[in-house]
Formats: C-alpha cells, structure tokens, sequence
C-alpha cells in the first residue's frame, strides 16, 4: 500500500508541476516572463523528470511485486494406449462440443465438471490430423508442446483440481478446420478416505458428538449412525446402539445385534428423491419424458373418468376447496401434469390410506367404525396393487392443480407408476440395474428381506407394528416389531 499511495503521489507531484512548467513556458514565449522565472521553470522541468522517473521506477516495482502472477508448472500429458473403460461424468469434444464448429465461441471452448481437493484425472484422445492446440485445467495451462495426432494421454491434476466445480479448456485447435479434434475424458469423483484434521474438523467436535449420541442412547434413543464426508474424503464413521431396542410392549429389549456400519436403516419419505426422482431426470435427459406430460397420457382416460363424484368435509379438511362438481374435478384431472405432482401441486389429498378400510374418505380421518370408499386391500400382493391404482383413478382433487401445495403420498405413488410406464420394469429392478449397481451401492434396496438381508441387517422401526401403540386396528395391520420390512403402510 505504501508503494502504491507512493506511485500516486508522484503522479500528483508530475500533472502539477507539468502544469506549472507550461504556464512558465508559454509566458516565457510571450515576452511576459523574467529571467527568474525562466530559471524556475527550468528547475521545475528537471524536478517533474525526476518526479517521473521516480514514479516509473515505482510503478515497475509494485507490477514486478504485486501484480503479475505467479510461474506455475505446466500439467503434464502423460501417453497411454487407450482411453480406459468405464463410465464417465464428462465425455467431450472439442472445438465442436456444442454443435458448432468454431473454436472462438466461449461455449465451445471451455466444459465445467466436479471433482474434488487432491484427486483429479482426465483422458485426453487426439485425433490423427491435429498439430496443436492450447488447453487450461481450472486456468492452469497444460503442456501440449510434445503433442501427436492419433495418440491419448493421460493428465493428473491433482494438485490443481477444486473441491466443487472445476474448468477444462482447449481452444487454438490446428488445423481451423478439425472436427472432434480432441476428446476428453473425466471420471467421476470418488469419496476416498481421510483424517479429519486433514479437512479441517477437530478430533474434539468428533467426540463431543459422539458423547452426545451415547448418551441418548444410554437414556432410551434406539440406535444411530454418522458419516462425516468433506472434500470428498471420509473422515469419520461411527453408529451406536442396538438393531432392535424395544419388545412391542415397550420393555427395553438389550440382546440384540448391535448396529454398525453397514446396518440398513429405512430411508422413509425421502426414499422419493433417491428413486422416482433419479428416474425422472434420468428421462428428462434422455427426452424420454415431458414434464408437462398429462398423467392421462399414462395411466389412460380412467385416471379421469373413474372418478368419483363425492365432496371433501372442508371442516375436517380445510386445504380442500369448495366442491365445484364432478365435471370441473374431471377437468381438472384431465389437466394434471407430471410438473404438478413433482411440485405437490396436483391437488390429491395427502393420505388417502388405500389400505385402511376404516378412513373416512371425505373426512381422511380414522374411526372403527368408518367405510373407506376408496379401500383397495392391504396386503402385499399384486392384485392389491392394481386395486390401489384404481383407487387413485377414483380419488378426487382437493383443489386445482397449480394454486396451492399440500404433500401428498399419492403425488409420488403416481410418479411411480410412471416409471414403470416408461420403463417396461418394475421400479425396484430398474433402479438397482440403472443406478444402484453401477454405482456400486450394495447396501441400499426395496424389500431387503428378499434381496439377501435377514432381520438382524437392518434396524428396527416400531416396536407395534402400524398399530401406532395399539391405537389404529384394521384387517391386515402389522402388530409385531416391524424389521425388515418398509415402516410406511401406505407403501
């Protein structure tokens, strides 16, 4: 700071005394001046070429200091035989990545990927007719002075890559008119394992959280796992407790399996986000799918035409609107976009319980002595599903789609279908083929018990069943600790 308030002080310096030397000048030139002033005017001259001088020097010092940036290293390409198998994050060509030949547009240039804080590898493939080009990883520029058409290479980047997104670039391509000139190749990140102070997190944080899960384990909480992931390393991982705590009476159960790392545990609502709506991307992406799609144009006219012609009691159910008739409801089923459900905008009440036979369907309330009108069974069998697609067939909207968000259960059991509709599988089998296995999940699954898991795998979830401690009684409702098995009855 005091080289640059210094730079601008000679520059002041300079401008006034440039200023003063040209008045001196010009009334010298006007016969109005005197020898003194000549004099001084020459002094000011020789002191402003000094001031300047002095300034330049300055100037160069704080550029040469703090301005020009550091000397990196070049990355280096390393040659391999071939681009290894495998899947990729980012496949790209350039110049021409996004359709257009020419290597001077910014999008054609330069891709974004993730990787994280000390791993980072790519594949570069050169095809036979290109001499030269230039290219950067996250500005970082790569020697490609040595380059050969027809060859691949190989570029760590470790130690330049970012935990987030990082920047590849390659631009200057010869010839101008190579097409597919170069292909890159990036992995995927992995977790890979670490220590927390290598991250930044205190062993102390660690132990005072685990104290703290002890402790409520200690005084009745049933059992807990924690990973610690951070700039893509693991840095932690730890669970506590036993795989089934309590007998359905409530009595504190001790003999059982303690919980590790591997137990499974049941993800419940948001089993939603890690499987009908990897689906859905995955068809938005492939043009599989329109999200304004109508719901009709899966599950047929029926959706709209089975539908049954009741009202909702707005006093136990306020979020529904006043009944507009069975016309307007069928108007607006016909209406009904895959955008509305993923947005719980699609105007299904939020528990219809299919499988309850004693929920008051206009109330959605629970009593002995109600008559579901919408029951479709409660078993597991297919025959029940189909009956529960018709029930949805049969249910009515609370409100319009589009003017108000209610959580609904049936907003994704719809989704789901969907999926199958696309797919020609069922959801559990195309999930594990398409996303769990390449991913090398081993660990996470519908239907635990028939897909190599015993009891003793997973971790309880309710000591009575669905019985919500002896309150809820209906024919098919579980009574025994539920384990193993998907905790949600509407499932």
């Amino acid at each position: 700071m005091k080289k640059l308030a210094a730079l601008l002080l000679c520059g002041i310096l300079f401008l006034t005394s440039c200023g003063r030397s040209s008045g001196a000048v010009n009334d010298a030139k006007a016969g109005e001046g005197s020898a003194a002033e000549d004099a001084s005017s020459v002094a000011e001259e020789e002191n402003a070429a000094e001031d300047y001088e002095s300034a330049e020097a300055t100037r160069e010092e704080v550029i040469s200091e703090d301005m020009l940036p550091p000397e990196v290293e070049p990355l280096a390409l390393n040659p391999v035989d071939s681009i290894p198998e495998g899947e990729w994050q980012a496949e790209i060509l350039f110049p021409d990545r996004r359709g257009k030949v020419d290597d001077t547009l910014a999008i054609n240039s330069i891709a974004g990927f993730n990787s994280y804080s000390g791993q980072g590898k790519m594949y570069v493939a050169v095809s036979s007719n290109v001499t030269s080009f230039d290219m950067y990883i996250n500005d970082i520029p790569v020697d490609t002075a040595e380059i050969s058409g027809g060859k691949t290479y190989e570029i760590d980047f470790s130690d330049e890559a970012r935990s987030g997104r990082n920047s590849v670039q390659v631009s200057s391509i010869e010839p101008l008119d190579a097409v597919e000139a170069v292909k890159i190749c990036i992995p995927y990140p992995e977790i890979v394992e670490g220590t927390p102070e290598e991250v930044g997190i205190r062993q102390e944080a660690l132990d005072a959280v685990s104290d703290i899960v002890s402790s409520d384990v200690e005084n009745g909480f049933t059992s807990a796992q924690l990973a610690v992931i951070r700039h893509g390393k693991l840095v932690y991982a730890n669970s506590w407790g036993k795989t089934n705590s309590y007998y359905p009476d409530g009595k504190r159960k001790t003999d059982s399996n303690d919980v590790t790392n591997d137990t499974l545990y049941d993800l419940a609502s948001v089993t939603k986000m890690f499987s009908v709506n990897y689906c859905l991307q995955k068809f938005v992406t492939e043009g599989k799918i329109n999200l304004d799609s109508h719901i009709t144009d899966y599950l047929g006219e029926g959706f709209v035409k089975d539908t049954l012609d009741f009202s909702y009691d707005r006093e136990k159910f306020p979020q529904a609107d006043e009944y507009p008739g069975i016309e307007t409801e069928r108007k607006w089923k016909a209406s009904l976009t895959i955008r509305d459900l993923l947005r719980h905008q699609g105007g299904f009440p939020p528990g219809p319980r299919y499988h309850n036979i004693h929920v008051d369907a206009r109330t959605q309330e629970y009593g002995p002595e109600n008559e579901n009108i919408l029951f479709a069974g409660s078993d597991a069998t297919a025959e029940t599903r189909e009956e529960t697609i018709k029930a949805v067939c049969k249910t009515l909207l609370a409100f319009e789609p589009g003017t108000k968000t209610l959580y609904s259960d049936v907003d994704y059991l719809v989704l789901g279908v969907i999926v199958e509709q696309v797919t020609g599988e069922d959801l559990d089998s195309y999930l594990k083929e398409n996303f769990f296995k390449p991913m090398g999940l081993t660990h996470i699954t519908y239907n635990p018990l028939q897909n190599g898991f015993k009891k003793e795998d997973c971790a309880a979830t309710e000591p009575a069943g669905n019985t919500r401690d002896g309150f809820l009684d209906y024919p098919g409702i579980r009574t025994e600790t539920i384990q193993g098995e998907v905790h949600d009855d509407m499932a």
